[in-house]
């Protein structure tokens, strides 16, 4: 099992669709993406992560990580619910999920937890 592989985060081409970015990674030779939440693959849009899971294992690229932008114990309970944010993580096939950690001040770089999302049992309705 391969702990490391090439990858970029797709929030570094914010202005770019998945397609293009998809296209570049390819081109550069690295193997992965961790798509944003933000803007790439929004919470809650099923279809979208499908799309782009589909589109990325097409080009023999993987999906490693989900970038959720989600804060804990600070999302809850509006549209951001980390139940929508597990939902699009596993449409994209995605092994991790990355949240931000609640610190008192946000000067301070805030650190990332990494959640294993592919173990998960699918949500219940």
């Amino acid at each position: 099992m391969t702990l490391f592989t090439a990858g970029l985060v797709s929030v570094t081409f914010r202005k770019l669709t998945p397609e293009h970015i998809v296209d570049l990674v390819a081109e550069a030779g690295l193997t992965g993406i961790e798509w944003g939440g933000d803007i790439h693959v929004p919470h809650g849009d099923l279809t979208a992560a499908s799309r782009v899971r589909s589109f990325t294992e097409q080009a023999g690229l993987r999906t490693s990580a989900y970038g959720s932008y989600y804060r804990v114990g600070q999302n809850e309970p509006d549209e951001n619910s980390f139940d929508r944010v597990l939902e699009t993580a596993q449409a994209l096939d995605a092994p991790t999920i990355r949240v931000w950690s609640p610190l008192p001040s946000m000067s301070i770089l805030l650190q990332t937890t990494l959640i294993e999302s592919r173990n998960w049992p699918p949500l219940q309705g």
